[in-house]
């Protein structure tokens, strides 16, 4: 999964200067999440994503994704998700709570940033 994590890492990079040019939105770890929806369905038809604020430094990100496509798109989203978090903040960390690959109803990426994590984080987090 680590070269999974490498790859959408360097795709998302590669994408962010187009995608924050057009974006008119605070360079916030919210308001960066709040996007993140959009930026999915430009590049991907295959997923959803629903963030949910949580607390302060955090925010849940619900993952739908079809069946078979867990647990490799869930580590690729979580990269891209880190990455777009990255830009405001670079303590963002990425971690998984739960997956439909283990049969939840969504994959839950937590998403924190200013804070120790307590959790292990997702591949290159």
């Amino acid at each position: 999964m680590r070269k999974v994590d490498a790859l959408a890492t360097a795709v998302t990079l590669a994408a962010l200067p187009r995608v924050l040019r057009t974006a008119q939105v605070a360079r916030t770890p919210a308001g960066l999440l709040h996007i993140a929806p959009a930026v999915v369905r430009r590049y991907h038809d295959w997923a959803r994503l629903v963030p949910v604020r949580s607390g302060t430094n955090e925010a849940n990100v619900l993952l739908h994704v079809p069946a078979g496509y867990t647990p490799t798109m869930c580590t690729w989203v979580a990269a891209c998700v880190r990455t777009l978090v990255r830009v405001a903040r670079s303590d963002a960390i990425v971690t998984q709570d739960a997956c439909t690959a283990h049969g939840a109803d969504a994959c839950d990426l937590r998403v924190r940033w200013g804070v120790t994590p307590h959790a292990h984080p997702v591949d290159g987090g």
